[in-house]
């Protein structure tokens, strides 16, 4: 045996400690991909959530639009038996049309005038036409509320203004405003 060499035995132990390795490398992707994934899905419910509660949001609030233009009615007094000639004529009258463009319902409970030093002035509604107040308005229903306009040019005269815009106020005290007509 003196000349014999003992051929050691082909090594082995690196293959499966290679094949653990890739194992190892192939776990650790399929982990980053997975954690990759939930926080793009975390993400996008956060966007979810933030478009569902601005929509709720929207739903929720109560939208009116205020508008104002100039109406002629006109008018035939009835005949006194004493007069010798019966008065006719126009009014001037103003309509102030409030319409619920939210999806709440809305009650619309009283109409204002601001003048150009900042009071608010009342008018009487013109009892020919128009809503009686309060009145309930639900989405896309409107409220006409017609005044006349000499006795609310009247009014802010007395205070040396003039009217500047028109301001509608709900049950629940929001108010929403308008452009007067000139």
């Amino acid at each position: 045996m003196r000349g014999s060499l003992i051929h050691p035995a082909p090594v082995l132990a690196p293959v499966p400690m290679i094949l653990s390795i890739i194992a190892l490398v192939i776990a650790s992707l399929a982990l980053v991909i997975s954690w990759r994934s939930y926080l793009y899905a975390t993400e996008r419910d956060k966007q979810l959530d933030t478009r569902s509660a601005e929509r709720d949001k929207q739903l929720d609030t109560r939208s009116v639009i205020v508008t104002c233009r100039l109406f002629e009615e006109q008018y035939a007094q009835i005949p006194n038996p004493n007069a010798t000639n019966p008065a006719a004529g126009t009014h001037t009258l103003i309509e102030v049309s409030a319409v619920n463009n939210g999806h709440r319902p809305v009650e619309i409970r009283a109409v204002h005038f601001l003048t150009s030093t900042g009071r608010q002035c009342v008018g009487k509604p013109s009892r020919r036409s128009g809503d009686k107040l309060p009145k309930h308005i639900a989405d896309g229903e409107s409220a006409n509320v017609f005044f006349r306009k000499d006795a609310l040019d009247g009014a802010a005269a007395k205070d040396a203004g003039t009217i500047t815009s028109v301001i509608v106020t709900d049950a629940e005290s929001h108010t929403y405003e308008g452009n007067y007509p000139a």
